[in-house]
């Protein structure tokens, strides 16, 4: 039963989410983990509803925690890095938390998520040597795949 009204309170702070209403997204998120502290997506949707809301440190540590309850999820490790990139501009760490996506072995769909994201911050930070090297071994996986088409 507050399985059932956790994920209420999660799918409502998803609508507000998309509404704009943000502090009303964190109560009913904050609500959903009240319920069911155990899910690790209700903390991945709280640690982004902090970031739009600027309490970034808060969102790093939710993040962390949805990441420490399903360490396999490949989805966390990508939104963690993402906010560590163009949040904190700490884009060394944001590699970092890639590496050890792609050591757990992810699906194709997951494969190609990482290497468009470890492109993605590669070229943020200048280094398009580098990222063209990634985005090339992403086109040979996965040639059906767009993947920074205009880049060669």
């Amino acid at each position: 039963m507050d399985s059932e009204r956790a994920d209420y309170y999660s799918d409502l702070a998803d609508i507000l989410i998309w509404m704009d209403r943000y502090e009303e997204a964190l109560e009913a998120i904050e609500r959903a983990i009240e319920l069911n502290p155990k899910k690790a997506d209700h903390y991945s949707t709280l640690a982004e509803i902090l970031i739009w809301i600027n309490r970034f440190g808060e969102g790093l540590e939710a993040i962390n925690k949805a990441i420490e309850l399903d360490q396999k999820r490949i989805k966390f490790y990508i939104q963690k890095a993402s906010y560590l990139a163009y949040d904190f501009n700490e884009y060394e760490s944001a590699l970092r938390i890639l590496g050890k996506a792609f050591e757990l072995n992810p699906e194709e769909s997951s494969l190609f998520e990482l290497y468009e994201h470890q492109a993605g911050i590669l070229l943020s930070m200048k280094n398009h040597e580098s990222a063209l090297k990634v985005i090339e071994k992403a086109r040979q996986l996965f040639p059906s795949k767009e993947i920074f088409p205009n880049l060669q």
